[in-house]
């Protein structure tokens, strides 16, 4: 008799010997380590035993045999532990089967279950981590456990997330997996984590917020469309573990990013933070106060080489569109990352903040106007708008103080070069000065030499013809500050004070050659831009203390005997103006003869010159007996009504300064011409303005010779001193570059150069020049 056997393959047979009759009982030990032993030695057995595996799982599970399902996880994670790692690859398949089975069910400990049989995997290393399609539902399902709000699935998880993150680390599979779907789950379940761990402590002091708050997070989880498998928070919220998971999860992915998954996880925290509008409108600081601190860990938790692309990006996302809540906790964030960030960081995007912080404030003071003229205004609007513009400016101080001490100087001349020359935009100008006195007071902290700069003075004297009297003040105002060697003397109310320097606390100091360089340059300039001032101002009665507060810190930080001349023409000139021009009104005129007396009474005491300053004295003395009207403290700060007696037109010449006393001609300032620019193929014209180009003649004392600038850079260079210029340049590569460097500078960089070189022939060129 034939007997038939349907004989089972043997892992199958394997497999069954591994579940006991007993529900109760454990797996045979004998019997699981000879199936271990039986799959691992063979590909092939591994494919058939992980593939069965599945099959026996969503069998068991769709049977409800919650037994059977915990031992077939058991076998299965048993298999993970035993393969060796090259073979991790071939459980692959079968181990994602068995994750989505898992996590398609609507059965919380299935859930889990799947969390822990992927961290068993998570934690072998792999010579080459395999790519599957499947992580981008596990990433999914993964999130929305994290932000489930039970403690229990948020750990579960966050765990996950965190293998997720070592798994697909690498940089092939960054390039294949790490894209906007996928690292937006991870970034939104970390930050959420974060945000409600600080409304934990928060709600531990204030339980008052907690429903507030809670209603905050959830209206922030739907606007991100992270509700798959969510529930509504419980009333344990968020321990202290799972915001350490949260905080280490986000600081593995941001450390791992290259340079691509870097700007994508920007993006999405980007998003995240536009998805805080429904909860701004319910509590907008305590939005900013939990985004805060979070963003700081985001920016620390990047690499250093690598954060500037961060806050490149994250200005990307920076846009006057948005929602004015929105911009406010952006700008509150660009902020804080300033403040987190080196000033390596920085250097690379200087530009770009300066740029995104401008075009705001411009926007946003657009806004605030229109909503003043219209009726239905709301006032929430108008107080968000006035704190974004406050925050906008302390921006730009905040990115003046962080950055390098040669770069500080330049930021200012960025802002001074976006001055709109319009009056429509009067309001604008005067946020923009704002931030200008604000980065000046930041520039006074660092030294001499890395403040002063000849193109910044230059553009500030250009722009004092600004027709609003706020602007006009404010750019005086930092013109001071980079001119005062003292860096208290813009402190000291100078405009109607008849003290003597030693009572005001003052001295003068003594000028380098570079700040003497820097004035006769600009004199020209400044005097007729100051002229202009004077003759068109709307307000003479706050202008021309500003005036005055210029010309006394300019003596003290150069000299009497260097800047009196001009100085003294200027004065001579405004009085003459004050006296013959006809479209002046009389304010104006009493304000200007008062800035000329000013002025030149401390300049006599700075000069000490006696007879100068007993003209002076004199004069003073009978103004005040005769027109007390034509003095400081009638006319400066003062507003002039109709009330008032009207000034006479005529006024005797013993009351005016004699120009010939003081050895001045009565001339008019003329206006200076143009100055030149040295502009190459690369360079913008409206970026700086240069020095002269054309060569300037020295003499020499002891042969009386003429000496060219050629003749300067030969005394700086000893290897250009025997023969032409042109002829050195084809000697060699070293020779023809120092030789470059040489003939491209200019004269104030051939000035700070004399210090370091022994040529005694050269320094004796310069003083003399000089002196």
């Amino acid at each position: 008799m034939a007997c038939c056997f349907n004989r089972s393959p043997r892992h199958i047979h394997l497999i069954r010997a591994l579940y006991p009759q007993d529900p109760l009982a454990e797996i045979p030990a004998n019997n699981l380590e000879q199936f271990l032993f039986f799959a691992t030695t063979n590909q092939t057995h591994l494919e058939d035993a992980s593939d069965y595996l599945v099959y026996r799982l969503r069998r068991k599970m769709q049977k409800g045999r919650d037994r059977k399902v915990e031992i077939t996880l058991k076998i299965s994670i048993s298999l993970i532990d035993r393969v060796d790692p090259p073979q991790l690859g071939t459980l692959l398949d079968s181990l994602m089967q068995m994750l989505q089975v898992l996590l398609e069910s609507r059965e919380v400990r299935y859930q889990l279950d799947a969390t822990q049989l992927f961290l068993h995997f998570a934690v072998r290393e792999e010579p080459a981590p395999s790519h599957h399609r499947a992580y981008q539902f596990l990433v999914e399902r993964f999130a929305s456990l994290a932000v489930s709000g039970d403690e229990t699935r948020v750990v579960s998880g966050l765990q996950a997330l965190r293998g997720i993150i070592r798994k697909t680390s690498q940089s092939d599979l960054q390039s294949l997996l790490w894209q906007k779907f996928f690292l937006s789950h991870l970034l939104n379940a970390f930050l959420l984590n974060l945000s409600q761990s600080h409304t934990v402590t928060a709600t531990a002091t204030d339980p008052d917020i907690h429903p507030q708050r809670e209603r905050r997070l959830s209206l922030h989880r739907r606007s991100l469309n992270l509700s798959l498998l969510i529930t509504e928070p419980t009333e344990n919220g968020s321990s202290t573990l799972s915001f350490s998971l949260a905080q280490t999860g986000l600081q593995e992915l941001l450390d791992s990013a290259l340079q691509q998954s870097l700007e994508i996880c920007t993006e999405c925290f980007t998003e995240y933070i536009d998805g805080c509008a429904p909860a701004c409108e319910i509590d907008l600081e305590s939005v900013g106060a939990d985004l805060d601190p979070i963003f700081s860990f985001f920016i620390s938790s990047v690499k250093d080489p690598l954060r500037y692309l961060v806050l490149k990006a994250y200005l990307r996302t920076i846009s006057p569109a948005k929602p004015v809540s929105i911009q406010l906790i952006q700008i509150r964030l660009l902020h804080t990352a300033l403040h987190v960030s080196d000033t390596a960081s920085l250097v690379p995007c200087v530009w770009e903040i300066q740029d995104s912080v401008i075009s705001l404030l411009k926007h946003s003071v657009s806004r605030e106007s229109t909503l003043k003229q219209k009726i239905t205004a709301t006032l929430p609007d108008g107080d968000n708008e006035t704190v974004l513009q406050s925050v906008l400016v302390t921006v730009l101080e905040k990115l003046c103080a962080s950055v390098a001490d040669y770069q500080k100087k330049e930021t200012v001349m960025y802002i001074v070069q976006k001055l709109p020359d319009n009056a429509t935009n009067e309001v604008f100008q005067l946020a923009l000065v704002e931030c200008l006195l604000k980065m000046s007071a930041v520039c006074r902290k660092i030294s001499r030499s890395n403040s002063l700069s000849s193109n910044l003075l230059e553009t500030l004297v250009n722009q004092f013809s600004y027709h609003n009297p706020g602007v006009q003040t404010g750019l005086q105002k930092v013109f001071q500050i980079f001119i005062d060697p003292l860096q208290d003397a813009t402190d000291i109310r100078l405009d109607t004070n008849w003290n003597t320097l030693t009572e005001l606390g003052l001295k003068a100091n003594k000028a380098s050659k570079q700040e003497i360089q820097i004035y006769r340059r600009l004199k020209e300039h400044l005097y007729w831009n100051l002229y202009e001032l004077c003759r068109t101002n709307q307000r003479p009665q706050a202008v021309c203390p500003e005036v005055h507060r210029t010309l006394a810190i300019l003596g003290l930080s150069l000299g009497c005997e260097i800047v009196q001349e001009g100085v003294y023409h200027f004065l001579i000139s405004i009085q003459v103006l004050a006296e013959e021009d006809k479209t002046l009104s009389s304010v104006a005129k009493v304000n200007l003869h008062s800035l000329v007396i000013l002025t030149f009474h401390f300049f006599s005491r700075l000069s000490a010159d006696p007879g100068f300053m007993e003209h002076i004295k004199e004069l003073i003395s009978m103004r005040w007996d005769n027109t007390p009207y034509l003095l400081p403290e009638s006319n400066f700060g003062v507003e002039h009504t109709p009330k008032h007696p009207p000034f006479p037109d005529f006024i005797p010449d013993n009351l005016l300064l004699d120009p010939v006393k003081i050895g001045i001609s009565a001339e008019r300032i003329t206006k200076p011409r143009k100055l030149k620019r040295n502009v190459t193929q690369n360079e913008s014209v409206d970026i700086a303005i240069q020095p002269y180009p054309a060569p300037m003649e020295l003499l020499d004392s002891k042969s009386e010779d003429q000496l060219n600038f050629i003749d300067i850079r030969e005394a700086l260079d000893p290897s250009l001193q025997h023969g032409e210029f042109g002829s050195q340049l084809s000697e060699s590569s070293s020779s023809r570059k120092q030789a470059y460097q040489v003939k491209n500078s200019t004269y104030e960089e051939l000035l700070q150069r004399s210090d370091s070189t022994d040529n005694v022939d050269y320094r004796a060129y310069v003083n003399d020049v000089l002196t």
